[in-house]
């Protein structure tokens, strides 16, 4: 009966996976899915982040980091493309509990993402390292906020030594969000294009 049960977790799983966009994301991102609850904690305090130049079309294109980065052309600052949105990023290191893994947290500063609470522990405490987090994904498009839970008094790390990403190995794993297309492609909204 345990491994059927595993069996439906696992597909029930995969299903709000695909649903939410987790599979198109790099195993190294940090994702929460929707209506879930992770639990992780900073490796990389708040000042020690990697900023990161991304592009988005939303219904166009999925997030992705500007090809400038990687000394290349990118067809939204060539002329070619104009972005709905260019905004600079923010990536942590963080340690995932529910994964076991060293991962990187990827947020843009707004009021939807984890980066205010962020913000509000560091300047109370000067670190967001010394405590394990609670994540949590509510709504659905635009209207998506992604909140983190610090508790205030510090804890014992449980995940033993864990190194930072590099800003170099952070931008390797970021370029598998890139997919290269043609500017007409972009021009046409992701539901009338096969994603490849």
């Amino acid at each position: 009966m345990t491994e059927s049960v595993n069996f439906v977790e696992t597909i029930r799983k995969a299903l709000n996976d695909a649903a939410s966009g987790a599979l198109l994301m790099p195993e190294e991102l940090f994702f929460v899915g929707q209506d879930e609850v992770k639990r992780g904690r900073f490796v990389s305090n708040f000042e020690d982040r990697v900023a990161v130049v991304m592009h988005n079309r939303f219904q166009y294109m999925m997030p992705q980091p500007c090809l400038r980065q990687y000394d290349e052309t990118c067809p939204f600052h060539d002329g070619a493309l104009e972005p709905k949105e260019t905004k600079t990023h923010y990536a942590w290191t963080l340690w995932s509990y529910d994964d076991s893994a060293r991962r990187v947290g990827l947020w843009k500063p707004s009021q939807n993402t984890p980066i205010a609470q962020m913000l509000d522990l560091f300047e109370l405490k000067e670190t967001i390292t010394d405590r394990d987090a609670l994540f949590t994904k509510t709504g659905k498009g635009p209207k998506t906020t992604v909140r983190v839970k610090m508790w205030m008094d510090p804890e014992p790390f449980k995940g033993g030594e864990v190194a930072t990403f590099t800003e170099a190995e952070i931008l390797k794993i970021l370029k598998k969000l890139i997919k290269k297309r043609t500017v007409e492609e972009l021009r046409q909204p992701l539901e009338q294009r096969k994603e490849a």
